[in-house]
C-alpha cells in the first residue's frame, strides 16, 4: 500500500469495509497491493476473513457502521491506555486484533454481548499503544500508522504510536532516524516529538534525524511544509517553517534552531541506496557509503580522504560501489562481513 496515499482510515476500517462488499475500487485495489506485498500480508488477510466467518458476523457489517458503532462504545466505556511492544513483522497480527475488536464493536450493537468474547473485554476496547523499534543494521520499510502514513525506519530508531488516533491531533513519539510520508488532513495536524524538537505537519513527506546522544536533530524537508519547534527553549521566536529543499537543524548545547537549504543530496540514502557524488572528497563518500550500508570503512593514509570523486550508483551492492571507488584511485580493497580497509598500492 506504500503508493496509496490517500487512505484517510485506519486499515481495519478499510478490511471492514472490503470484506463486506462495501469497499470502492481504490480501496480495494489499495488492499490488494498490500495483500500481495509478501506471504505474511496474504495469511493475515485470509485470517481476519476467516475471523468474521467463523464468528458469524461477516455479513452483519453490511448493516452497521464500524465508525458509529465504535463511536457509541466510547460514550459507554472508559478508555485507557497501556503500552505493548511490538515489531513490525507483526503488523497483521495488529489488523487480526483490530478485526477482533471490530467484531466486539458489533456484538455489542447487536445486543449478543462482549464480555468474555473473543479475547476479552479489556484487551479489545482499550486503545493499545504501540512501539515498533529496529536494531542495529536494520531498516523497517513501510511501517504503516492507523491513519495510513508511511514510515521507514532507520537502525537503532523507535516510534511509539497509539493503535488508533483521536482528540485534534495525530501525535507520535519518535528517536532515531526515519523518513514520514504522513497522510494528508488540514484538521488533524500530525505532530513528531523527538523530547528536545516538535515536527508538526499536515501532510507531507520528510527526513527525521534525532538520535540520542547526538548533538543535533535534523529535519529535512522533501515534499509539502513543516513546522519545527525548540523544545529545549519553547519560545515561538524558536520555530521555523521548512519548505521543500529546506533543513533545520536544532543544536542542543546551544539551545539554536537554524534553517537552511539542504545541500547533501544524500540525506535519504540510507532509505533509497541510491547515492550521488560530484567532486566530493573521500571522506564524506565512505560516511555515506557507511550509513547507506551499515559498513565500517577505514583508510590506511588520511590524505586519501581528500581525494575527488563524481559518480552515481542507484541500488548497487556495497561490494560494487567500493570496488569502482578502488578502480578509480587505484587502491587495493581488503575486508569481509562489513569492515574494509582502502589502501594505496606497494603500500
Amino acid at each position: 500500500m506504500n503508493k496509496n496515499k490517500k487512505i484517510g482510515k485506519a486499515i481495519w476500517d478499510l478490511l471492514a469495509k472490503y470484506h463486506s462488499g462495501e469497499a470502492n475500487e481504490k480501496e480495494k485495489s489499495a488492499l490488494e497491493k498490500w495483500a500481495g506485498q509478501s506471504e505474511e500480508n496474504q495469511r493475515e488477510f485470509k485470517r481476519a476473513k476467516q475471523l468474521f466467518e467463523k464468528t458469524g458476523l461477516f455479513f452483519q457489517l453490511k448493516k452497521y457502521n464500524p465508525g458509529e458503532a465504535f463511536s457509541k462504545v466510547k460514550l459507554r466505556t472508559k478508555l485507557s491506555g497501556n503500552i505493548q511492544k511490538v515489531r513490525p513483522i507483526s503488523a497483521g497480527r495488529k489488523l487480526y486484533m483490530a478485526y477482533l475488536k471490530y467484531a466486539a464493536v458489533i456484538l455489542l450493537i447487536t445486543g449478543l454481548g462482549i464480555t468474555g468474547y473473543l479475547l476479552g473485554t479489556d484487551r479489545l476496547i482499550q486503545p493499545q499503544i504501540q512501539e515498533i523499534a529496529s536494531i542495529e543494521k536494520e531498516v523497517l520499510n513501510d511501517i504503516i500508522l492507523p491513519d495510513g502514513t508511511l514510515v521507514t525506519l532507520n537502525c537503532n530508531s523507535t516510534l511509539t504510536y497509539p493503535e488508533r488516533f483521536s482528540g485534534k491531533t495525530r501525535e507520535v513519539e519518535f528517536v532515531g532516524e526515519a523518513f514520514f510520508n504522513v497522510t494528508p488532513d488540514s484538521e488533524h495536524p500530525f505532530i513528531i516529538s523527538t523530547g528536545d524538537a516538535n515536527i508538526k505537519v499536515l501532510g507531507t513527506s520528510f527526513n527525521v534525524n534525532a538520535y540520542p546522544g547526538a548533538q543535533t536533530v535534523e529535519v529535512v524537508v522533501e515534499s509539502g511544509r513543516v513546522q519545527v519547534s525548540n523544545q529545549i527553549d519553547p519560545k515561538p521566536e524558536n520555530e521555523v517553517i521548512l519548505e521543500p529543499g529546506d533543513k533545520a537543524t536544532l543544536i542542543k548545547t546551544e539551545k539554536l534552531l537554524i534553517k537552511e537549504a539542504n545541500d547533501d543530496p544524500n540525506f535519504i540514502a540510507w532509505k533509497t541506496h541510491n547515492i550521488t557524488f560530484n567532486k566530493s572528497k573521500l571522506g564524506y563518500v565512505l560516511s555515506v557509503i557507511e550509513k547507506t550500508y551499515h559498513a565500517n570503512i577505514e583508510v590506511s593514509d588520511p590524505d586519501l580522504n581528500n581525494l575527488l570523486l563524481t559518480a552515481q550508483f542507484n541500488d548497487k551492492p556495497v561490494d560494487f560501489v567500493l570496488d569502482v571507488i578502488r578502480l578509480t584511485f587505484n587502491l587495493e580493497l581488503s575486508g569481509e562481513n562489513g569492515h574494509y580497509l582502502f589502501e594505496r598500492h606497494n603500500q
